[in-house]
């Protein structure tokens, strides 16, 4: 099994339906998504920067945000069914996207503030269910033959901080972007595909 990281800039990407659709498409049992919180996330920054609440509440409205994120692709794609429960998630039925905010309210494993975003929720995600991995995808394109870094994409912004905290050096990341959306088209099924691309050096 292996956890799909869809970024929340991926809201604003024209690509987006058409990436979902592949998805949907391959029906994937083994494939769960997680989503970023892309503009709703925003509003939570922008709410904090004037209500001043402390960055725990900020991060359990941001969690809320993915929410938002992932009931808006079910509106569209109702076929992507939507999961709380961590125990239904390795039942072969369907595509699905886990909503994480019931889990880790209350989960003193998980760092609750901006260093933790859906990335960091994906590895911790990736770590409770011994899944194969995780593949985030981005917004910025991957398509080289270049080695990447884990520090480095964190350096840059590309990855988040608390990333380290879920992971450690057997975990297995990687990375791509919209790329992804031409590249699935040549293959038969999403794990021939995630075996192609590079793994990030911890």
């Amino acid at each position: 099994m292996w956890v799909l990281k869809l970024g929340g800039s991926w809201l604003k990407n024209r690509k987006l339906k058409d990436l979902l659709q592949r998805l949907i498409l391959y029906n994937d049992p083994d494939i769960i998504l997680v989503v970023g919180g892309g503009i709703f996330a925003d509003a939570v920054r922008l709410s904090q920067r004037f209500l001043k609440f402390d960055d725990k509440f900020a991060n359990y409205l941001a969690i809320k945000a993915t929410e938002n994120y992932a009931e808006s692709i079910n509106s569209i794609f109702p076929e992507i069914k939507l999961t709380k429960k961590l125990n239904e998630l390795k039942k072969k039925d369907g595509l699905k996207i886990w909503l994480p905010g019931e889990t880790l309210k209350n989960e003193r494993t998980f760092i609750k503030n901006w260093d933790s975003t859906s990335d960091s929720i994906a590895c911790w995600l990736c770590k409770k269910i011994s899944a194969k991995g995780v593949i985030f995808v981005k917004s910025l394109n991957f398509e080289t033959n270049r080695k990447y870094n884990l520090r480095d994409l964190q350096k840059r912004g590309i990855l988040d901080e608390n990333i380290s905290n879920y992971t450690n050096k057997n975990t297995c990341l990687k990375i791509v972007g919209p790329e992804i959306v031409i590249k699935l088209r040549k293959f038969d099924n999403l794990s021939n595909y995630f075996t192609k691309l590079k793994r990030i050096e911890l």
